[in-house]
């Protein structure tokens, strides 16, 4: 799947049963790898774009105080965090 939630093929080219499963394999290990550290490692959106898109998504679901707060908690996370949403990791 892609960021905006599409589902994609992927073509391979094998032609065993064992090379299959091996590729299967691969790509099951990278999304398990990708959903745990929740942003895919080739993703170069911005902190700021990811916390823009946040907000978006939750201005619609949540109260307007709400809202406001979220802004302010966005906020100081930004001054605490890479400036690159990949580089973010469950360590920090």
């Amino acid at each position: 799947m892609d960021a905006a939630g599409r589902r994609h093929r992927e073509k391979l080219q094998v032609y065993t049963r064992q090379q299959a499963l091996e590729a299967l394999r691969r790509i099951k290990t990278r999304l398990e790898r990708d959903a745990m550290l929740g942003v895919r490692p080739d993703a170069g959106i911005s902190t700021a774009e990811l916390f823009e898109k946040f907000r978006r998504y939750q201005k619609p679901r949540v109260a307007e105080k709400t809202y406001q707060r979220t802004d302010e908690i966005l906020k100081t996370l930004a001054a605490r965090l890479p400036a690159v949403a990949k580089d973010i990791t469950k360590a920090m």
